[in-house]
């Protein structure tokens, strides 16, 4: 019976890039395919402006050089990081985490490359037991993409939207790690340290308004009957000072309902290389 236990309580912790737990609610959550794709994470009625105005539209001026440090609403900032991310043209990233959950350590690794309208993903989740291994590779090409849930299997084709709907999230869009980033999902924000032209911040998300995608992209990775139950969203946010992404660290809890409740802690570092400059995509 314990083995019974230990087992389904691992399976219910691996996800594609996050460890899944969920709170029995079979109440679907639906994802907006434009809001995914186009980048927009701005709740109606809010706007934010990076770039300057150049007063006169006759002449071609340079454009003044953003500088985060000139925003006094710290909330603000990271709105404008997840506008400027959508809009990036290419960049590489590589995770690294882990899931921790009573009798269960799930390790996590990752990487992300986007060049135009292409990109790559890959994610791994490995337990060092046979039944705790999870795989997810994608290749984007414009409103299409090519995946596949295992190593050995072949990919299967699909319209962006019809992936959007089924996975959640889409890895090139004005998201942090899948989280809703807007005035109304923040908590909190805070500048916690300064090093060069790096600034690091710290970032509280609201638990009951961010997390509808990372529900829906655990709920079918991890094949669960419901979505998971957030309790919090951390993140560690640095950039240059000019929105320019360096490294994301993110930490969320959240729990399952089973015969008890159990609470699951993910942990995620997410490091960029090559923003916007040159990048090679593998092939498919």
């Amino acid at each position: 019976m314990i083995k019974k236990f230990f087992a389904f309580l691992l399976v219910l912790t691996i996800a594609l890039s996050v460890a899944a737990c969920s709170d029995g609610n079979d109440n679907k959550i639906e994802i907006s395919f434009e809001d995914v794709v186009v980048g927009s994470s701005l709740a109606e009625n809010e706007s934010v402006s990076v770039g300057a105005e150049t007063g006169d539209s006759s002449i071609e001026a340079e454009e003044e050089k953003f500088d985060v440090e000139s925003v006094e609403d710290l909330k603000t900032i990271p709105v404008l990081y997840v506008r400027n991310f959508a809009e990036l043209d290419s960049f590489e990233n590589e995770t690294t985490g882990a899931t921790t959950a009573p009798l269960s350590n799930v390790s996590i690794t990752g990487k992300c490359l986007k060049s135009g309208d292409k990109g790559y993903m890959l994610n791994v989740s490995e337990s060092g037991m046979a039944i705790g291994n999870s795989y997810h590779e994608a290749f984007f090409d414009g409103v299409s993409v090519s995946y596949r849930d295992g190593k050995f299997d072949s990919f299967t084709a699909a319209a962006l939207k019809d992936y959007v709907s089924e996975y959640g999230i889409y890895p090139f869009g004005a998201f942090i790690e899948g989280y809703t980033v807007t005035e109304r999902t923040i908590l909190s924000v805070g500048l916690a340290k300064k090093e060069g032209e790096n600034l690091t911040y710290n970032v509280s998300l609201d638990p009951s308004t961010a997390c509808d995608r990372n529900k829906v992209q655990m709920k079918r990775t991890g094949n669960l009957s419901g979505y998971p139950e957030f309790e919090s969203v951390d993140i560690e946010l640095t950039m240059k000072n000019d929105l320019t992404p360096v490294k994301v660290v993110v930490t969320a809890k959240y729990k399952v309902k089973m015969v008890i409740t159990v609470t699951c802690t993910q942990s995620l570092t997410v490091t960029y290389k090559s923003v916007n400059e040159s990048v090679d995509l593998p092939r498919e």
